[in-house]
């Protein structure tokens, strides 16, 4: 044998004969005896000291490469439940570890982790109860960490699937696919390595997250980016918090990041935030319409930084969408429905004052804050019918900080479609100790508030509208807020019925020279300037006034003994002082009756004006009176006198003169209460009233002059007296009467109070002809006939309305007084219709058609030529990468590619078989056509210069006769006509 002599050859052969049995030693150790010692010692490790039972179907050692593999790892509770387990984990360690004096890893593989995070029904978390049951090692508080080098880590294929047991409902979440790459990972100082996570969220979205981390000093840099997540994912957890059902919308975000700690002090900064909410929709359980919806919320260049406290963004915006805000029958908002009554109780607790941190306050900036497009449907539904206004909003905030001196802005539209729109602008100071705010309040109506007037009183409010130019100044001083504004607030157009009829209505009520204060307290009015009021008023035959009815809700009756109002001291200053310096009154009317005299009476005051001078609330001052107006056609009113405004049963002195009232229009009263006509007479009227400290002296004055009783009418309860011979007895010489009727009482006494308030209607009754014209003109066959239909975009005269047209020009020649005003209108259905005649017009020319009577030929969208213009047509429009979108967007939503028409199949005449795709592509040509600023109240105008033209040369109607206005949106294809007087013009 040659052993012995090469052993002879070989230097120290009892030392390599060691060492070789040694390297046996370890190479059998670590192949097969380490993985069969290990393999067992993980479940019993698991069941001793975590409680959880644990498996391992193989183990692999290398010792070698010093590596260890792991395959299909399953921890699991005690009942079986899973907690985590893993397909494959290999760690690689590094003999350099002597060299650095530190652990150094080359490799930690992980694949197939399944992390099944859980929260119990009792709110015990699984994850948290399985770290608390490793075994506690004690280390010193300032112990260094272990020296560690990770040169790469990588979890391919994971899963975390996190569930909440806690509600109703239990919630489950997944992300996945997860994976995470980390390099040179290190507790040595100063060393950093890059790492990349990726993972899909539940319900679809990406997670991007890609930096670099180190440990020694803890620190962590980079960004991270989420795409297309669903606000529904993160709703699977509140759900039973929430009254919300499944919520639309998605999310984006994308910022980037420093965090660190670093000698107990943490570190966060965020830079360069950028969240997109879209699609947002949010409703309530079982609701057929959501409350909010809102096309985009975006926030662009965010930032946040813990050091230096501060959080702000660039812009915010919001933009398109709708918002309801319903106040219910119980007075709560609707959108709280959104919280379940636990969790409104909740919110509704205050917040536990917290302890102030060490450091500066943080600080809050946001550049722009723009609210476009977003509708408000505002409604109050505790009238029982909704108090309902539909808002457009428009806002643009800019500078808003809670630090530095300059102020913040903002500006803001909001437009009422029931009519009426408001501006305003104005700034503050951060502090918000001072600012200032200017107002523009237009034409806003007041007739959605008809079910606020209605559970208040029997009355109806048919029309009306508020304006108002306002500005105001706020300061903070010495704890105490000063408020100052001034400006003009005008009601215009109102009208308040009763029972169908009118109880008040005016043109305009304007209050000008308004000063408003807080600190001192004050309101000062310098005029009030009141034109074209008209109202009624009844004294009764018990001297109750028609007020009280009807400020008396639908459905009750007014109370038989008023409790008298609580009086106040004499000495008592008023609780806000308010100053009137003068009430004018112009062009105004007041229908009067009063049944409680000898002869009933009631008159019709027209062009009533004069002044009210010295309203107010101190009790020192006093009002005087001077108005004077026309009764009838040659009759006198005048009301002159002076009273306290304060308290009116101090003092009043108060003199009503009526003269030379026609009587004759009084015989329907006559007739009912004495069953006799009057067939002529005129009447003078003095009533003078005089109250001191409560005690009334009336000395009230009746002449008749040339009065005469006309013939008898039966009716019921007429008082059976010898009228005759009462006027032949009290008829002097000159052919007057004269009588004399004072009165004397306390008006403090509440038998002498105005006892039973009824309303009865006397005098006045709407013109049914003012509101109908058109009625009155052709009676039941009216319908329509004030409105006349045009096709959608055209503003031809069709042969049914030329019909129309011929029987109010037939109407008109009968009555020579009356005029026709003519107003186009146009509506939604011609925009679209001009906007597709654009789109078939630009295709005719690419295709070298001559339009036929003025009008395009129809697109037919599956010919082939049809649609290689309709493309080329788009491209123009838009864009190449318009069209390319376009396509990925149909694709994306059917499922299948588009087949579009070749050049070379549209030279041989074949079209494209996907029609549908040519169809959805012609939709939205007509959507996107560009359409003149002008072209629909061109529309308007040629539709009404169509009827005008034909009013005038067909049917031979005098110009003078016709009259065109201003064109505006309507509720149809269609020209309004209306109604006015000869030579007067249209009311607006």
């Amino acid at each position: 044998m040659q052993w012995p002599r090469l052993l002879k050859k070989i230097p120290h052969p009892r030392l390599v004969a060691t060492l070789a049995a040694l390297f046996t030693i370890y190479f059998v150790l670590g192949y097969f005896v380490a993985p069969r010692y290990i393999r067992p010692l993980i479940p019993q490790y698991a069941a001793e000291h975590l409680k959880r039972t644990a498996s391992v179907r193989e183990v692999n050692v290398n010792p070698l490469f010093l590596s260890l593999e792991l395959n299909d790892f399953l921890l699991t509770e005690a009942d079986g439940t899973p907690i985590v387990g893993f397909r494959r984990l290999l760690v690689d360690f590094e003999l350099s570890s002597l060299l650095r004096w530190a652990w150094t890893f080359s490799t930690i593989a992980l694949d197939g982790l399944d992390l099944r995070a859980d929260i119990a029904p009792d709110g015990s978390f699984n994850l948290a109860e399985l770290a608390e049951s490793f075994p506690k090692s004690e280390s010193a508080p300032d112990a260094k960490p272990a020296r560690l080098v990770l040169q790469h880590l990588a979890l391919t294929d994971g899963a975390i699937t996190f569930s909440d047991r806690t509600g109703a409902r239990p919630v489950i979440a997944s992300l996945r696919p997860l994976a995470i790459e980390l390099r040179d990972l290190s507790t040595l100082p100063d060393r950093s390595g890059p790492y990349n996570i990726t993972a899909r969220l539940p319900g679809g979205g990406a997670l991007a997250w890609r930096g670099e981390v180190s440990l020694q000093p803890i620190f962590s840099g980079g960004e991270i980016s989420l795409r297309d997540a669903k606000l529904a994912s993160v709703w699977r957890f509140f759900q039973d918090r929430l009254n919300l059902a499944e919520p639309a919308g998605g999310a984006e975000l994308d910022f980037r990041y420093r965090a660190g700690y670093a000698k107990g002090v943490p570190e966060l900064a965020v830079e360069d935030l950028r969240l997109t909410l879209s699609g947002i929709a949010l409703a309530e359980q079982g609701a057929a319409e959501p409350l909010i919806t809102l096309e985009t919320v975006a926030l662009e260049g965010g930032r946040f930084d813990l050091r230096s406290r501060i959080v702000s963004a660039r812009r915010t915006a919001v933009k398109g969408g709708a918002v309801k805000v319903v106040r219910e029958e119980d007075g709560r908002l609707s959108l709280l429905r959104l919280l379940k009554e636990r969790e409104r109780g909740q919110s509704a607790k205050p917040a536990e004052p917290q302890a102030g941190s060490a450091g500066p306050p943080w600080r809050f900036a946001l550049d722009a804050f723009d609210v476009e497009d977003l509708k408000l449907a505002l409604a109050d539904r505790s009238f029982g019918q909704p108090v309902a206004y539909d808002v457009d909003v428009a806002i643009a905030a800019k500078e808003l900080r809670s630090y530095g001196n300059a102020p913040m802005k903002i500006e803001g539209t909001l437009r009422a479609a029931q009519g009426g729109s408001l501006r305003v602008s104005g700034e503050a100071s951060p502090a918000m100790d001072r600012g200032s705010l200017q107002a523009r309040l237009e034409r806003l109506s007041l007739k959605p508030l008809q079910p606020m007037v209605a559970s208040r009183t029997a009355l109806s409010l048919d029309s009306g509208s508020v304006s108002a130019t306002l500005k105001g100044e706020y300061r903070a001083r010495k704890g105490r807020a000063e408020v100052r504004a001034g400006g003009t607030v005008s009601l215009d157009e109102l009208l308040l019925n009763e029972a169908g009829e009118r109880f008040l209505e005016w043109r305009s009520v304007a209050a000008n020279r308004i000063a408003f204060s807080l600190a001192p307290d004050r309101l000062a009015i310098g005029e009030i300037r009141v034109n074209g009021l008209g109202a009624k008023v009844l004294v009764d035959k018990d001297r109750s006034v028609n007020l009280a009815r009807a400020f008396t809700p639908r459905g009750q009756a007014p109370p038989a003994n008023p409790a008298p109002a609580p009086t106040a001291p004499e000495d008592t200053p008023a609780s806000f002082p308010v100053s009137v310096e003068r009430v004018r009154f112009e062009s105004s009317a007041v229908d009067f009756s009063d049944l409680s005299l000898v002869l009933p009476f009631a008159a019709k005051i027209q062009e009533l004006q004069g002044d009210v001078l010295g309203l107010g609330t101190d009790r020192a001052s006093r009002a005087v009176a001077k108005l004077e107006g026309r009764v009838d056609e040659f009759g006198l009113a005048r009301v002159d006198g002076s009273l306290a405004t304060f308290d009116p049963k101090s003092f009043l002195d108060l003199r009503v003169a009526f003269r030379n009232v026609e009587m004759s229009p009084l015989s329907s009263y006559s007739a009912t209460f004495a069953g006799r006509r009057i067939a002529s007479g005129r009447l003078s009227l003095d009533l003078q009233y005089k109250v001191d400290n409560s005690a009334l002296a009336g000395d009230n004055k009746v002449e008749l002059d040339k009065f005469t009783l006309g013939e008898r009418v039966e009716a019921p309860g007429a008082l059976s007296l010898p009228l005759d011979l009462a006027v032949a007895l009290l008829t002097d010489a000159d052919g007057k009467i004269a009588l004399a009727v004072p009165v004397k009482g306390n008006v403090g006494d509440p038998q002498f109070s105005y006892g039973h308030l009824v309303w009865q209607a006397i005098t006045t009754v709407i013109n049914n002809i003012a509101t109908a014209p058109f009625r009155a003109l052709f009676g039941g066959s009216a319908e329509n006939v004030d409105n006349i239909a045009f096709d959608s975009g055209r503003a031809a005269l069709l042969p049914p309305e030329r019909e129309k047209l011929k029987r109010v020009a037939e109407a008109l020649g009968k009555r020579p007084q009356l005029k026709l005003v003519v107003e186009g209108q146009y509506d939604d259905a011609d925009r679209a219709a001009l906007r597709a005649r654009d789109v078939a017009a630009a295709i005719a020319v690419r295709l070298d058609r001559a339009p036929e009577g003025g009008e395009p030929q129809p697109v037919n969208a599956r010919d082939a030529k049809t649609q290689r213009a309709m493309e080329a047509l788009f491209v123009e429009r838009a864009s190449d990468k318009a069209l390319e979108d376009f396509i990925a967007e149909i694709e994306k939503a059917r499922g299948k590619p588009v087949q579009r028409a070749s050049p070379l199949m549209a030279f041989a005449g074949r079209a494209s078989a996907d029609g549908a795709f040519y169809d959805a592509l012609l939709r939205r040509l007509n959507e996107t056509a560009p359409l003149p600023d002008d072209a629909m109240g061109k529309l308007a105008v040629a539709r009404a210069l169509a009827v005008t033209e034909h009013l005038e040369k067909a049917l031979s109607v005098p110009t003078a006769r016709v009259e065109r206005k201003a064109s505006a949106a309507g509720g149809g294809e269609r020209v309004k006509l209306a109604l006015d007087v000869a030579g007067q013009a249209p009311k607006p």
